[in-house]
This record gives structure tokens, C-alpha cells and sequence, in this order.
């Protein structure tokens, strides 16, 4: 028993000297990194990094050279010939980034020898909502207008629906110079729109209206409106005889001019 178990404990430390062996025998680096010479990284707005963003290479002469696709860190790279490139950046909902580079050294295994390091590409929504006024005083009871802006920045029509979150009790539409409406199919640009709030009688204090068009991606707006009670100013006096005494006094002043006597 104890010569059969000496045999399988050689064994398996013959097994695991070969699979040493084999494993220092390749460089680590052909196993974990591909041979680039251009890289960078993407982010959004945030500043946060950007997975699954389309990143293409094009040759001087508009032939596509290469095709990546940044990973979890947003990071991608290239090995490019030498040569003058068009790099496009492309995510759905997204407005394109293009920049242009130039490669002469040849490929290396370590993205610190790279040529080209393109940094942080930042992406921007192509939807987005706009207002000059955010915040009003307003009474109860009343029905006002917000003006907002929805521009589509990018290259891609937009099918943009509408959704506004308020609190119960208050009514909310949005109006074009027709009427209401809840979805627009918008082309690059921008278009003009109304958010109408009636505010309820019993409103007082300050409330937020949320606006957000949402689309390939989606932009919120937040509205402050703050209600307070309409009061009705009242005029009294402690000496009431004062009014007819004055109104006396006027009638005297003209029978005078017309020659009569009271």
C-alpha cells in the first residue's frame, strides 16, 4: 500500500514539473497581451468607462482596416500598419467621434511602447432636453406654460417619447402649436415644445416636476415650482362717517360750479 501511494505521489509531481516546465517556457506576455501600437480608452459624459463602444480603423484610402471593441474598462487597441488613419468611435444613441492619427512604428507587445495613445475619447448622448426657465412661483389654481427644447445632435433620426413624473393631483401635458402630444419622431436638430402644469387649488410649497424624453438613451429635466396662497388685500377704516363726509363734500363742490344750493 504505502509503495502504491509513494508511485501516484511521483507521478503526480512528475505531472506538475512538466506543466511547470511548459508554462515558464512561453513568455507571459504572449498569453495575456496582443502585439497594438495605437490604444486608448472610452468614456461617457460621467467620465465612466464606456464597454461595447464600436471602434474602427480606416486607411487613408477609406478601406476599414481594423475592427475593436472596447472591453469592461473601456479600453481598446490596434495594431496598424504604417500609415495615416481615420479612427471612428460608434455607440447607438451616441453622437460619432472621429480622429485622425498617424502610425509609423511597428507593432509592440506592451501598451507603454505603443505610438499612438489616443487617451480618454469621450462620447455624448445625441438626445438631450434644454430650458431656459427651470424654476417659477406660481398660485394655486393657475395653468402655466414651461417652454423646453429637445435637440437631437446626432447623425441618426430619434423616436423620442414623452414621460413626466408629478405629484398626484397636478396635471401635465406636453403641447406642441397643435396640441398635445406623447411621441415625436425627431431628425437631427432641435424642436421646440410646452410643458402645461395646472397646479391644484390646495398646492403650497415647493414641487418638482420631472420631464424625460427617452429614446436610444434618455434626458431628464427637473422643474421647481413653488405655490403659495393668493391673498386679497381689504381696505377698512376705524372712522366709516370719513367716506360720506367726502362724498358730501364733492357734491357741494358741484352744485357750486353749476350755480345751485343745496
Amino acid at each position: 500500500m504505502d509503495k502504491t501511494r509513494r508511485r501516484i505521489l511521483l507521478s503526480a509531481i512528475a505531472i506538475l514539473a512538466i506543466l511547470f516546465t511548459a508554462t515558464i517556457g512561453v513568455p507571459t506576455h504572449a498569453q495575456s497581451e496582443e502585439a497594438g501600437n495605437v490604444h486608448g480608452t472610452v468614456v461617457d459624459e460621467d467620465g465612466q468607462a464606456f464597454r461595447k463602444v464600436k471602434v474602427m480603423a480606416y486607411s487613408s484610402s477609406g478601406s476599414r482596416a481594423a475592427t475593436k471593441y472596447t472591453d469592461r474598462d473601456g479600453f481598446f487597441r490596434f495594431a496598424l500598419a504604417s500609415g495615416s488613419y481615420i479612427i471612428s468611435f460608434e455607440k447607438e444613441g451616441y453622437v460619432k467621434v472621429e480622429k485622425s492619427i498617424g502610425v509609423s512604428q511597428a507593432p509592440t507587445i506592451e501598451p507603454k511602447q505603443d505610438q499612438v495613445k489616443m487617451g480618454k475619447i469621450v462620447l455624448k448622448k445625441a438626445l438631450r432636453l434644454s430650458a431656459s426657465v427651470l424654476s417659477r412661483v406660481v398660485n394655486p389654481g393657475d395653468t402655466m406654460l414651461f417652454p423646453f427644447t429637445i435637440s437631437n445632435i446626432g447623425e441618426e433620426p430619434e423616436e423620442v417619447e414623452f414621460y413626466i413624473d408629478n405629484p398626484a393631483g397636478w396635471a401635465t401635458r406636453i403641447l406642441d402649436q397643435i396640441g398635445e402630444i406623447k411621441r415625436v419622431l425627431l431628425m437631427s436638430g432641435s424642436l421646440s415644445l410646452n410643458l402645461e402644469v395646472t397646479i391644484p387649488i390646495t398646492a403650497i410649497g415647493n414641487t418638482t416636476v420631472s420631464l424625460t424624453a427617452s429614446g436610444k438613451t434618455s434626458s431628464t429635466l427637473n422643474f421647481s415650482l413653488l405655490a403659495h396662497s393668493a391673498r386679497e388685500i381689504e381696505l377698512t377704516s376705524t372712522f366709516p362717517f370719513v367716506c360720506a363726509e367726502l362724498e358730501d363734500n364733492k357734491l357741494s363742490t358741484i352744485d357750486k360750479k353749476h350755480g345751485r344750493d343745496r
